[in-house]
């Protein structure tokens, strides 16, 4: 599947999945998911679930003041609170925490809960991202427009409320006019490949903060041993010639220092996440108009 930038005004797939509602079904601690409420995120992991949970904090540097722990072993998906993340986006997406800013960003424009939206959806989002920032350009929802497994942490790591949208909700975007054509042509400009993006490149372009390596930044190198720049490795058609090395930097500041302003760290322990507003509590709820729509569309087949 190829990723073409914006070239439409048509509101971007982000692979909404209605089948994750809380209400459709019970987990076991052997299924897969992440959730949480005003004030955790809960994430439910298969035996030994103390060894994976502590494996996967540690291999993604999850803060440890956002109180990783289990939920109990009788916890029921329709109870599921308000803010939900399935931990193997780590995995298959490129997030990481704190979220990328942008990412932030679309969630709360589309009024959409990040765990509704499939790997493959997150990481259309990321790889947007990157493809901007290889540019120099600012990412930006109107810029966007155009084109199982669970732990518990702090809800402070996403300091807004995500609604659950329902799947006849109403879904209405207006074509976006305030953008930077330049930045338009720019982005669509060659297809960029779905795939994988490795740490190093999640790193440079600041959506991750997995680095051990403090005198050292991660490059870009082809299979003649020549640098690159990320755009030229996301344009790649393979990736089987390039390879992210770990080499000495000679700047007063580490990689993650030089680009610490493209995530959103969690506020203060204490913090109060907002309550809906009319706008997100209408979408957790079916529209009339799209359930009547379904129905006759149902009677005519």
């Amino acid at each position: 599947m190829g990723f073409l930038g914006p070239t439409s005004p048509k509101p971007p797939n982000l692979s909404f999945s209605p089948s994750l509602h809380p209400e459709a079904r019970s987990l076991s601690r052997t299924e897969v998911g992440l959730v949480g409420d005003s004030s955790e995120v809960i994430c439910i992991v298969s035996c030994p679930e103390d060894a994976k949970l502590k494996t996967l904090i540690a291999t993604y540097d999850i803060p440890l003041n956002l109180r990783h722990r289990l939920p109990d072993s009788n916890f029921w998906m329709s109870i599921l609170p308000a803010g939900d993340i399935y931990s193997r986006i780590f995995d298959y997406s490129g997030v990481r925490i704190p979220f990328s800013s942008f990412l932030l960003a679309v969630l709360k424009y589309f009024k959409v809960h990040i765990s509704q939206l499939v790997p493959l959806g997150l990481t259309k989002v990321i790889t947007f991202e990157v493809l901007c920032r290889s540019l120099g350009i600012e990412p930006t929802v109107t810029l966007f427009r155009w084109k199982e497994k669970f732990f518990l942490i702090d809800r402070r790591a996403i300091p807004f409320h995500m609604p659950w949208r329902h799947p006849d909700s109403c879904i209405t975007d207006k074509v976006p006019t305030s953008f930077n054509q330049d930045h338009v042509d720019r982005l669509k400009a060659h297809i960029v490949k779905l795939r994988d993006i490795p740490e190093g490149v999640l790193v440079r372009s600041g959506l991750s903060r997995v680095w051990r390596n403090p005198m050292c930044d991660p490059v870009l190198r082809r299979s003649d041993n020549t640098a690159m720049s990320i755009h030229d490795f996301l344009c790649m058609p393979s990736l089987e010639k390039a390879t992210v090395r770990e080499e000495p930097h000679e700047l007063g500041t580490s990689i993650l220092g030089r680009v610490a302003d493209r995530t959103t760290p969690p506020p203060p322990t204490g913090t109060t996440i907002p309550r809906a507003s009319p706008e997100e509590i209408a979408v957790t709820r079916p529209d009339p108009n799209v359930v009547a729509k379904h129905l006759k569309s149902e009677t005519q087949g």
